[in-house]
This record gives C-alpha cells, structure tokens and sequence, in this order.
C-alpha cells in the first residue's frame, strides 16, 4: 500500500538461533510515486523481551507471596482473636505474632534461595526472645519458604507457653 509498518516478531537467525525482532518497513518510491522495493531494518530485542518474561514472573511470584502473607495474617489474627480476650490481652499477642511472621519474613528475604535452615529461624524467632535460656541443637536441616513461616510462627507459640506456663516463666527455667 505504500504505507510504512512496524511490527514485533520471533523469527530464527541464519544460524537457527531463535530471536525476537522489532521489524520497520518502509516503501522506496520510484518517480512516479510506486513502491519499487522495501527497506526493511531489523533490531534484535531478545533481552528485551527476556527482561519482560521475567519481570512478568517475578511479578506473578510477588503477588502469589503477598497473596500468602495477607492469609497468614488474616489466619493469625483469627488465632488471636477467636478466645474473646480483651484488648489489653490479644493486642500485644497479636503484634507479638506479627513481630514472628515479620522475622521469618526477613530471614527468607535475604536468602539467595526460597530456603533457610531450621537453626536460622530458632535462632531469629526463638533464643533471641530468651538468650541463653533456650539451647537449640541437632543436624543441619534446610526448610523451605513456606515451612519456615509455620516453623517460626510454631516455634513463637511454643516459647509464649514456655514463658507463661513452662520452663521460662521461672528466673532459671531452659528449654532445650
């Protein structure tokens, strides 16, 4: 039509190496105004559309975790909540909870991997709170992102019994 286009398309080199192009033509007119051939410029954007495969996964992957925190926490506030305490009593247990979920949180953000071991998040959640009362020992054990999360948030609870009914509501009390 004698009319310039552009396009984007996936196509392979002459070597057979699949590429994605951003693809310009555009009409050579002869004298009498006719198309007489096409120019045609082709720019390799591979990268491009590598970096935007990816952003579109991470992105994908950040919503499915937010997704999961904004559960856990509706489902820790309903654990907090569900024994009709006054405000005095499930507010700082809430927050204390919150507190666990926001360390474990970090833990598994600073991780090169979706994994940490089982020794970080006792050592993060639990002994931190009580410092030498609570000695953690065993093999090493890699957990995942989702078990840390329970792992920590269990491990929380165990210590707030500890504290309130077990070893570490007396001065010498150790859990082990």
């Amino acid at each position: 039509r004698g009319e310039a286009a552009r396009f984007e398309g996936s196509a392979k080199t002459a070597k057979g190496n699949p590429r994605f192009w951003d693809v310009r033509v555009s009409p050579i007119l002869d004298a009498d105004g006719k198309v007489e051939s096409i120019l045609s410029v082709s720019r390799d954007i591979t990268a491009v559309k590598l970096a935007e495969t990816q952003q579109a996964l991470i992105r994908d992957e950040l919503s499915h975790r937010i997704k999961n925190l904004i559960t856990l926490v509706q489902a820790i506030a309903n654990q907090t909540l569900r024994d009709d305490d006054s405000m005095s009593v499930a507010k700082p247990a809430f927050l204390a909870r919150l507190a666990t979920l926001s360390t474990a949180q970090d833990l598994l953000t600073h991780q090169t991997e979706a994994r940490t071991s089982l020794q970080t998040i006792v050592n993060a959640t639990v002994a931190q709170n009580a410092p030498g009362r609570v000695v953690a020992s065993g093999p090493h054990v890699d957990v995942s992102a989702r078990s840390a999360m329970a792992l920590a948030l269990t491990l929380h609870e165990l210590q707030t019994n500890a504290v309130k009914y077990g070893a570490l509501s007396t001065d010498s009390g150790v859990v082990r």
